[in-house]
């Protein structure tokens, strides 16, 4: 009995406990109700993460497609697309007659795409033949261009999408490249600047190239780079696109924007005319170079500049050396700046005059021609006694012109300095213009400015000096640009010079009798052009050498206007160290200017004023010892006993022409040609009324009739020439 209750008990307690967590479940579970309540919440929140990431999406789109599309397009352009300028395509320069002196030309530039040449080599025909060696390629390709083969075999390496081969091959390198045909290789049109007139008006037109450091061309001298703002337009562009392996498939091109025109006070035919007369000039003198400036007087319009430094003209844009390229591209007449000498003294004697402490008539003691000044003693070309102002002026006398600039005083002497623009720039209009200037206008040099020294000046303002006083006292700036035109034709910018009265008119015609008197009796005679009356002044300046002045190297100068009646050209011509003994002003830049008057008036259709062959004779006053100098009461007083004149000068003297025509009693006799250029020989002979037949070209190296000779009208003398 107790054991069948104990296995009753061991049995039934399994069975409750299997029952009760099944019962406990079921109590637990939460009723439909309450599963109906909770399902929208669950949708909600489902709902808002969807809701949130389609926020989140169409913000990154809006992101994306709106305020980043710019910024991503460039980035997909730039994987996609690479970009390079081409030079832009520079207006064109013109002269006065709008005959070409610049422009651009289209001209061919080899590129290549290395990556497609690359993958040329290794798969040619799609592997069917044997691809061509990358050497090969080179060589080619070098052949083609004039370059070395490592060079290119170099750039065919390079990892960038599109590299410059060679820029503006002439049209045979092009054809050859043409005939290639290699893939890789493209053609690029670029503009070329071209020069129509070749070496004509070179130093003025300048020059374009790219420095150091820069992409494009630029204006690097002349007008090239004066108005460089207006003649370089817009650059164009090469779009090269490529693919996702960096393969070029397409090469577009936009073409540059043109810039403006620029019109120019030069005329090509002067230019080259004045520019011939001083290589001439230079080769029958020697020296180290000159240069001429021509202007018209009226409008101030450059007409000419011509420069050399004494060297054979080439194509100086052909120069790998950069300051060798920009000194023979320099030009001297308004770059160079030296002590004028007498020319000078025109400025001493218009500020006396306009200031009524002079006239035209007036005695100056010359005092035989010497003057002693702090220990300096100063001398004149001849022992000249009292002489008329207009005497003095014309033989150039150093005595006189300093008395006249102590009767100055240095503030007007400067301030009529300033006047004619010395010391500052003309703004002609050209890149690196220098404006001469006068330092410190101490006691030592009051008297030393007057004769062109302490000073120093550029051709170009001594031309407009004299511009000046042929416009009846008025400055003209002196400019070479007329007007800036636009693609189409239309003036967008007309040149309007200053202007300012310097003397009063009556004044400039004083100044312009004292300056045909020098042409025609005194230092300037060899400036006397056939047919034209002239006005002019002579210097002679020593150039310093080491510190101190040298005693056989000069600068000759002539400075003027013809027709003196008519002013119709402003001429200043500077001879840089001509050799010594034909240095001075007379002799060397005389000659010169009246080469100029006779070449180019003619080409202005300017009428003749007078006679065909001038007879310049000297009419002055005669020369007295030195000792003899004879007081007079209207003339200048005694410097070496007034105390204002106690200051240190420096030498200068002026030579009257070698050349002298001599009539006697008995007839004219023949003068001696030798060494004469042709057109002096045509001079000195019609004097004494020969006919001058010339064979060969330079100077006269042999007469048929013997210098000295009698001669009579009308006879026949033969000369021949050294070449």
């Amino acid at each position: 009995m107790t054991t069948s209750r104990t296995l009753t008990t061991r049995v039934a307690a399994p069975v409750r406990n299997s029952v009760t967590p099944v019962a406990r479940r079921r109590r637990a579970a939460p009723p439909p109700a309450a599963v109906a309540k909770a399902a929208p919440r669950r949708i909600l929140a489902v709902g808002g993460l969807l809701g949130l990431w389609l926020l989140a999406v169409t913000g990154r789109l809006v992101q994306l497609q709106i305020y980043q599309a710019d910024a991503l397009r460039e980035r997909a352009e730039q994987q996609q697309q690479k970009t390079f300028k081409t030079p832009p395509c520079r207006g064109k320069i013109l002269d006065r007659n709008g005959r070409e002196l610049a422009t651009s030309l289209k001209a061919a530039s080899v590129y290549i795409a290395p990556k497609t040449i690359r993958e040329f080599l290794g798969n040619k025909e799609g592997g069917k033949e044997e691809a061509p060696k990358a050497e090969q390629i080179a060589r080619q390709l070098a052949m083609a261009l004039g370059l070395d083969h490592e060079t290119v075999l170099r750039k065919i390496g390079s990892p960038n999408a599109f590299v410059a081969l060679k820029r503006k091959v002439t049209p045979e390198e092009e054809k050859a490249i043409r005939s290639l045909g290699l893939p890789g290789v493209e053609l690029v049109t670029e503009m070329q600047r071209h020069y129509p007139q070749g070496l004509v008006g070179a130093s003025v037109i300048g020059f374009v190239g790219v420095s150091e450091g820069e992409v494009e061309e630029s204006g690097k001298a002349g007008v090239e780079r004066a108005f460089e703002k207006h003649l370089i337009g817009k650059p164009g562009r090469v779009i090269v696109e490529q693919d996702a392996r960096r393969k070029v498939f397409s090469v577009l091109e936009e073409s540059p924007e043109v810039g403006q025109s620029l019109a120019l006070t030069l005329d090509t035919q002067m230019q080259y005319e004045v520019e011939r007369i001083l290589s001439a000039a230079l080769r029958e003198q020697g020296g180290k170079g000159g240069a001429i400036a021509v202007m018209d007087p009226a409008t101030g319009e450059v007409l000419a500049l011509a420069s050399s430094f004494g060297e054979a003209p080439h194509d100086a844009s052909k120069d790998k050396d950069a300051d060798a390229l920009l000194r023979r591209y320099r030009n001297r007449a308004v770059m160079d700046q030296y002590e004028p000498g007498s020319v000078f003294k025109i400025i001493a004697y218009a500020g006396a005059i306009e200031e009524k402490l002079l006239t035209r008539q007036q005695k100056i003691d010359c005092q035989g021609g010497s003057i002693q000044m702090n220990g300096h003693t100063i001398l004149d070309g001849g022992r000249y006694g009292a002489l008329t102002a207009e005497e003095a002026f014309a033989k150039s006398s150093n005595v006189a012109a300093i008395k006249i600039g102590l009767r100055l005083g240095r503030d007007r002497l400067l301030q009529y300095v300033d006047r004619f623009g010395f010391g500052q720039l003309t703004e002609v209009g050209l890149a690196g213009e220098a404006a001469g200037g006068v330092g410190q206008l101490s006691d030592a040099l009051l008297g030393a400015v007057p004769m062109g020294y302490g000073v120093t000046v550029t051709p170009l303002q001594l031309c407009a000096a004299a511009a000046t006083i042929a416009h009846d006292g008025v400055w003209v700036q002196p400019h070479i640009a007329r007007h800036i035109v636009s693609t189409t034709g239309d003036v967008l910018l007309d040149i309007k010079p200053k202007t300012r009265r310097v003397v009063s008119r009556e004044t400039a015609r004083d100044l312009t009798e004292l300056m045909r008197a020098v042409v025609e009796k005194g230092t300037g005679k060899r400036a006397a052009a056939r047919g034209y009356t002239v006005a002019g002044k002579t210097g002679t300046a020593k150039k310093v050498d080491r510190g101190r002045y040298s005693e056989t190297r000069y600068v000759a100068t002539f400075v003027g206007f013809a027709p003196a009646t008519r002013p119709a050209l402003a001429i200043a011509v500077m001879m840089d160290e001509p050799p010594y003994g034909r240095h001075h002003g007379g002799d060397a830049a005389a000659p010169v200017f009246a080469r100029v008057v006779e070449t180019l008036l003619p080409l202005l259709k300017v009428p003749p004023d007078a006679a065909l062959d001038p007879d310049p004779a000297w009419i002055g006053a005669a020369t007295i010892p030195r000792e003899a100098t004879p007081d007079s009461g209207d003339a200048f007083g005694d410097a070496r006993t007034d105390p204002a004149a106690r200051v240190s000068v420096f030498a200068q003297a002026e030579a009257a022409p070698q050349t002298v025509t001599v009539i006697t009693s008995q007839g004219p006799r023949m003068p001696d040609l030798r060494g004469l250029s042709v057109r002096l020989a045509l001079i000195e002979s019609a004097k004494v009324g020969i006919r001058l037949e010339t064979s060969g070209l330079g100077t006269v190296r042999t007469q048929s009739i013997p210098p000295g000779a009698l001669v009579t009208e009308g006879e026949v003398c033969k000369a021949t020439l050294d070449q």
